[in-house]
């Protein structure tokens, strides 16, 4: 998704708040006076309403623009900040003029106002979303965690909304240590039943900090280890959880969680901020 902001001598050729040029993926908001006036009077939240069903449902990987007058720049991308889940941990990269289509390659029909406005406006600042550079990084120490000799052979950050658990961020598999970690996300929806059921006949226990599980080793079976950190800050149930495919080395896993916590929940800082 790309974001122009424009300055222009005259105003738009339309008189609603906003129009297409010439696909639905490319929107130009008005810059007459008066509209400009009832965008800086409306609350953030009112114009989260109104300007979210516009945006692509995956905006770091449309080809949608929207040309926005500069004069209502700083809060427009309030409202971004507001409406997109992660927005401030979002690559938003300075681009270039020449990032922009022109008009004739957006397809506009020369000698019609689109086109005649299109041409003459100064795109003053583009601005290019791209994919969250938190996100990488959150991966990559995932990654890095697991890939040590530290009994740590998979980490995971879970969510849960309408009623089912997902995995948002996980570690890459790990050889003969491989844990399926989709199938351990649906067994959390257990530990959720028991915490809301808790919640319910002891409403002053507080909220889980942690919670470690660690599975004997049997005929046939390594055993395992899993500690489990909800964040609620993320989201009610949210989980991040360090598995072990064995039973062994619980102190060294415990060692690795408190060294790496920091930097995980800075990370997820800047993707939920």
């Amino acid at each position: 998704m790309k974001i122009v902001f424009y300055k222009a001598s005259e105003d738009v050729w339309f008189d609603t708040r906003y129009a297409q040029l010439c696909l639905p993926s490319e929107i130009i908001f008005s810059n007459h006076q008066d509209k400009l006036v009832i965008f800086e009077q409306k609350s953030i939240d009112e114009l989260g309403r109104w300007i979210k069903p516009l945006l692509p449902r995956n905006v770091t990987g449309s080809n949608d623009i929207f040309f926005v007058p500069s004069e209502i720049r700083d809060k427009f991308m309030d409202v971004l900040n507001k409406v997109i889940s992660g927005f401030k941990g979002i690559m938003v990269k300075k681009g270039e003029a020449t990032d922009i289509p022109t008009s004739e390659e957006l397809g506009l029909e020369p000698d019609k106002p689109s086109s005649s406005f299109y041409d003459k406006m100064e795109k003053q600042e583009v601005y290019i979303v791209e994919k969250q550079n938190a996100e990488k990084e959150l991966v990559k120490v995932f990654n890095d965690i697991a890939d040590r000799d530290n009994e740590i052979d998979a980490v995971i950050f879970s969510t849960f909304t309408s009623g089912r658990t997902r995995v948002a961020y996980s570690s890459d598999p790990k050889g003969n240590r491989t844990v399926k970690t989709d199938t351990f996300a649906m067994q959390l929806k257990d530990l959720i039943a028991l915490l809301d059921k808790t919640q319910k006949v002891y409403p002053d226990a507080g909220t889980l900090d942690h919670v470690i599980f660690q599975n004997a080793a049997s005929e046939g079976t390594r055993g395992s280890i899993f500690h489990i950190t909800q964040l609620p800050q993320y989201g009610k149930y949210s989980f991040l959880t360090f598995i072990s495919a064995t039973a062994e080395g619980i102190e060294m896993l415990e060692y690795y969680r408190e060294q790496n916590l920091n930097k995980i929940k800075e990370l997820l800082d800047d993707i939920y901020s």
